[in-house]
């Protein structure tokens, strides 16, 4: 209505001459219809100050400088304000903005969910989770258990960040993305597998047409005169074991794991027990674990002494034979 007034000047002129200067007499002839004198007034009152109430639905303001149009306050939406707004959150998925930049911030729904009229947003069921679907749902059974209930949700950045040596088997790794917290997986219990835990593990062997395999052999370092250390692999560990224990204790302390088979070990110093005041070499071999089996992990309670693994490896040198070295690069080259 102000936008056709203002554009038929003839209209507006004959009601303000209707209106008529200060000081001057009105006549009957010079009120004008009632519509006009409000409107004439509350645009003089007015003028330049933000206008609040039914304008705009109760929910915004607004002003000349804005020509007119409504800002909406907080959690509303729409030309007139009278829409509930959704949660927002990060896309995830959008077009690009700039060089490996994507993934618009403050998107509602995050793009993958529809606002409804209460605004709350139905994420794609199944999928997405989370006010602003923000978050990639855990895998389910049929009957909607997260990880069939034989597994723990967590999320890329935290897998990344932990070491179980069964299911996690790279220690130290970071995952700083922008999806580290809201990509989320199952990480299953032992005995169970698959994209949602809802797998029983079957017995695992080593396929006998196979040939020319060698069996896993690692190798302990210790020094030490007293205290305990202990072992760990696929995620069990072992009961403490003595600096001094002869091979057949820190043989059965390694078969009383639930995730290791029959094996095999070794002194190979001539020493009687697996730690002693010079430094001695114990050599585990898997006899029943075929393939490329996890790291085996020795980590020192109580030791008066130091005991770590070795791994020996034959390097091949520029220049040069290369005699087996230990540790992690060719320093004996």
């Amino acid at each position: 209505f102000i936008r056709t007034l203002r554009g038929d000047r003839r209209l507006l002129g004959s009601h303000l001459d209707a209106i008529g200067a200060p000081g001057q007499r009105r006549t009957p002839s010079m009120r004008g219809p009632p519509a006009i004198r409000w409107l004439l007034c509350s645009m003089l009152l007015g003028r330049g100050r933000p206008h609040e109430g039914a304008h705009c639905s109760g929910h915004g303001v607004t002003s000349k400088e804005n020509n007119f149009e409504c800002t909406c306050f907080s959690g509303w939406k729409g030309p007139n304000c009278g829409v509930k707004a959704c949660p927002r959150g990060r896309a995830w998925a959008d077009y690009a903005s700039d060089i490996d930049e994507a993934h618009a911030y403050d998107v509602e729904c995050s793009g993958v969910g529809y606002c409804n009229e209460d605004g709350q947003c139905e994420c794609r069921e199944g999928v997405f989770e989370g006010p602003a679907c923000e978050k990639l749902a855990c895998p389910t059974s049929l009957d909607g258990t997260i990880c069939s209930g034989h597994g723990q949700c967590v999320t890329s950045g935290w897998a990344a960040s932990h070491w179980d040596g069964r299911n996690l088997l790279r220690p130290h790794v970071e995952y700083p993305h922008w999806d580290a917290e809201k990509i989320s997986g199952c990480l299953c219990d032992r005995g169970f597998s698959g994209f949602n835990c809802s797998r029983v593990d079957c017995p695992r062997g080593d396929v006998p047409e196979t040939r020319g395999q060698k069996n896993e052999i690692v190798r302990l370092e210790c020094g030490a005169i007293s205290g305990t250390f202990t072992l760990t692999f696929k995620g069990a560990i072992t009961e403490p074991i003595p600096y001094d224990a002869p091979y057949g204790l820190v043989k059965a302390r390694l078969q009383a794991l639930p995730d290791i088979g029959e094996v095999d070990v070794r002194f190979l110093r001539g020493q009687e027990s697996v730690c002693s005041s010079q430094k001695t070499e114990t050599e585990i071999e898997f006899l029943t674990d075929f393939g490329s089996l996890p790291a085996l992990k020795v980590q020192s309670l109580s030791l008066d002494g130091s005991v770590f693994m070795v791994t020996r490896q034959r390097l091949r040198c520029p220049r040069g034979s290369c005699h087996q070295a230990r540790g992690r690069g060719p320093s004996n080259c």
